[in-house]
């Protein structure tokens, strides 16, 4: 989805995802360098705006 293999420390990126009110929840991970991952899921973007993920 980011169009690129990784974000810096401290790097943010906006990503849009299809604003269609039939399709409001989403699982969202990300993986790390390390290979660990953060899971969020039932995310219900068409209510929230803003996600932040942290390992």
């Amino acid at each position: 989805i980011l169009g690129r293999d990784t974000l810096g420390n401290g790097e943010s990126a906006e990503i849009s995802f299809p604003h269609d009110t039939s399709q409001c929840m989403w699982d969202i991970r990300a993986t790390y360098d390390d290979g660990d991952t953060t899971d969020m899921r039932g995310v219900n973007l068409c209510t929230v705006a803003t996600v932040t993920l942290t390992p």
